[in-house]
């Protein structure tokens, strides 16, 4: 049966205040476009650097003249040829909009994007408001910020020549031209930043998989998975299950063979009860994570239990979580994983906002704090870099945008 999954909103809502806005467009900002020019032209310098050719310049009439030779990496010609449609290279960008950062302006597809294509290959109706032959065209973003670095070339072509004929080599074109040049009065902060690509392979232990909502969950043994009892209250016999923290294994879904939830765990009654709102589900085979290193040396597991004792002693502790995709009826996870240091607080320090004795929660000084999705965990680390987990996502909002501290089933009351 094809689901029609009706997407009636901006993609993302990261925007910067403007005309802009009302569409949901960020176009790039005077940085963005002088660090995506600077790495294509020092990416295309290296293109063509690869030469040994010699040039003959000079010119004689009657051709008797002995001619210069000049070996092309020092060349006009080179950097002629470099610049030559430089720009157009910008086409082969996608804006990645489940980004924050100046990263969003990449090649390759987005997360987003693939998402959704996965959607439609398994029979999904995805209905953007666009046809689905333009979902890969170049999005406005996109054209622009080639207009964008035209407008460069054109304005610092003088600047970029002086660099290319004295400073290549000696220093960074990016340093040259954009720090001392074009936002010599303006904030270069996007230079900095290199996108968040640690945390693709620095939690191998965390899983996500699919029922009626989008689900976290844990490795708690490379074929036991801890998460929510909610997520396992339908559509049991369907799960497939995908290491998220890692991109070795993040292509390889594995089956569920049994689930196990708390016996006293009521997904239907009138006021929602999620004190013992946990699951344990087996998969048929293992996830190969033993040359991650992760596995902890004293048990064998990938993580362990924390006990009550320890909750406000850690200070090394993390909450996870993904932006989703909402419609009426479906739920998608739409980007990487996101994670947020915190510090973990006893029951007493956070009574007041759930009247129930097994939580435990957790506060930082980000505003973006809350729980992530349903059997996510709170995950604290050990001197000797053992990892322990202390509660799952249990009240939820399906995201960590929220301005409050988050609250997670406390598993140490359940030792």
């Amino acid at each position: 049966m094809i689901r029609t999954l009706l997407l009636n909103f901006l993609l993302f809502t990261t925007i910067y205040a403007g005309p802009e806005e009302d569409e949901g467009v960020k176009y790039a900002n005077k940085c963005e476009v002088c660090k995506v020019f600077s790495m294509e032209l020092e990416a295309r310098l290296d293109e063509t650097g690869k030469t040994h050719d010699v040039l003959e310049v000079g010119y004689s009439l009657d051709d008797v003249a002995p001619k210069k030779k000049k070996q092309y990496k020092q060349s006009e010609l080179r950097l002629v040829e470099s610049l030559e449609d430089i720009c157009e290279r910008i086409l082969e960008y996608n804006i990645h909009k489940e980004r924050d950062d100046s990263t969003r302006f990449s090649k390759g597809m987005s997360q987003t994007f693939k998402t959704l294509h996965g959607l439609v290959d398994k029979g999904v109706k995805v209905e953007l408001g666009i046809p689905y032959e333009l979902w890969d065209k170049p999005s406005v973003e996109i054209t622009t910020l080639k207009t964008q670095c035209e407008d460069m070339l054109e304005n610092h072509e003088s600047d970029i020549e002086e660099w290319y004929f004295n400073y290549q080599g000696k220093v960074p074109l990016e340093r040259y031209l954009c720090s001392e040049r074009v936002l010599v009065d303006d904030d270069d902060s996007c230079l900095k930043e290199k996108g968040d690509t640690e945390t693709d392979n620095f939690f191998p232990y965390l899983v996500q998989f699919y029922t009626i909502v989008p689900c976290g969950g844990i490795l708690i043994t490379p074929d036991w998975v801890l998460t929510a009892a909610q997520c396992l209250h339908n559509k049991r016999n369907s799960i497939l299950v995908n290491v998220a923290g890692s991109n070795e294994t993040a292509g390889e879904p594995i089956g569920v063979k049994a689930t196990f939830i708390h016996p006293q765990f009521n997904m239907y009654s009138k006021v929602h009860d999620h004190r013992f709102n946990v699951a344990l589900m087996k998969l048929y085979r293992p996830f190969n994570l033993q040359p991650l290193g992760f596995l902890n040396k004293t048990a064998g597991m990938l993580v362990n239990i924390g006990t009550s004792k320890s909750i406000n002693t850690y200070n090394c502790c993390f909450i996870y979580g993904w932006d989703s995709i909402i419609s009426s009826t479906i739920r998608v996870f739409t980007k990487a994983i996101q994670t947020i240091s915190v510090q973990p607080r006893d029951k007493e320090a956070c009574v007041n906002k759930i009247n129930n004795v097994n939580i435990v929660c957790a506060s930082g000084e980000s505003r973006k704090q809350c729980a992530g999705n349903p059997g996510s965990p709170i995950v604290c680390n050990e001197p000797n870099g053992d990892n322990r987990v202390l509660g799952i996502a249990s009240w939820t909002n399906f995201s960590l945008q929220c301005d409050d501290s988050s609250t997670y089933l406390n598993l140490t009351s359940f030792r």
